[in-house]
């Protein structure tokens, strides 16, 4: 009998300075903490909404769910996971429902590894 060994699926995230930056010097710290916050919280609703339209299978709710998390995800230069939205995006248009449930799997993992992240930032640099 053979032993499987399962690695943790673990992907880099990629952050655009830039745009953080950018957020940081246009704006009064407080409000730019504001948006960012906000915008953080607005991930993680969304991220929960795509993975019950997945489940349950409410594809309207899906497609406006990705394009949701598509926006949020550039407003905060969350690269990697806006990228993986627009996979799924075009991966759910294409009616491949074994590609669609990888990539949904991903978009959530990515999502998850992202907000996790985020506290990592040393925000004194900005």
């Amino acid at each position: 009998m053979s032993v499987i060994a399962l690695r943790a699926l673990n992907e880099s995230v990629n952050f655009d300075h830039e745009l953080f930056n950018g957020l940081f010097q246009k704006l009064p710290e407080r409000e730019a903490e504001k948006i960012l916050l906000q915008t953080l919280e607005n991930i993680s609703i969304t991220l929960s909404a795509i993975q019950e339209s997945y489940f349950s299978e409410e594809r309207e709710g899906l497609v406006h769910a990705l394009c949701a998390l598509r926006n949020f995800s550039n407003r905060v230069g969350f690269t990697k996971l806006a990228r993986v939205a627009a996979d799924a995006q075009l991966v759910y248009e294409t009616g491949n429902n074994t590609a669609l449930a990888a990539v949904i799997h991903r978009l959530l993992r990515v999502g998850d590894q992202s907000l996790q992240r985020i506290w990592d930032v040393d925000f004194n640099h900005y």
